[in-house]
């Protein structure tokens, strides 16, 4: 079941002005889920720096992998391969139709990580858990304020 977040409209947005969309947040905020709900229809597909390989020819070859990053990419954990950024503005020289939605569970410096000549191609939104105005979005019951609280304030479906 998916919470209908209250950035999401603004992210969607951002997706039709900038190529590269930066989300961070803490861990299990709905980061990934976020951003698979604005691509949904888009076909696009997601690349998690968690598979070791994967990271790996990332940071060996960071061209050679956003070259393979066609028309709607996911690329999750990408505080994982920082060389990444060095190369951002030329691939989106080289690919103005194509969109990344670039995920970390780290606060990334986007001032020292991305070059001076990206600052009007990129848009960064941090993700919190759900607020308290995004639970009448929750379809299931409500829960009781001393649950909400054992849990963190993360619902549980």
């Amino acid at each position: 079941m998916y919470v209908l977040r209250t950035l999401l409209p603004q992210i969607d947005h951002s997706l039709q002005r900038f190529p590269v969309v930066i989300l961070t947040g803490p861990r299990n905020s709905g980061k990934k889920t976020v951003a698979r709900y604005v691509f949904e229809k888009k076909g696009a597909y997601v690349l998690t720096f968690e598979d070791p390989e994967l990271r790996l020819k990332a940071q060996r070859d960071p061209i050679a992998f956003l070259n393979g990053c066609r028309d709607y990419v996911i690329i999750n954990d990408v505080h994982r391969v920082p060389q990444l950024f060095d190369h951002l503005a030329s691939h989106i020289d080289a690919n103005p139709n194509n969109r990344l939605i670039l995920i970390s569970s780290q606060k990334l410096d986007t001032k020292s990580l991305l070059p001076e000549n990206l600052a009007d191609r990129v848009k960064s939104y941090t993700l919190l858990p759900i607020a308290n105005e995004e639970l009448p979005n929750f379809k299931t019951e409500k829960q009781s304020l001393s649950k909400a609280c054992w849990l963190g304030g993360v619902v549980a479906p």
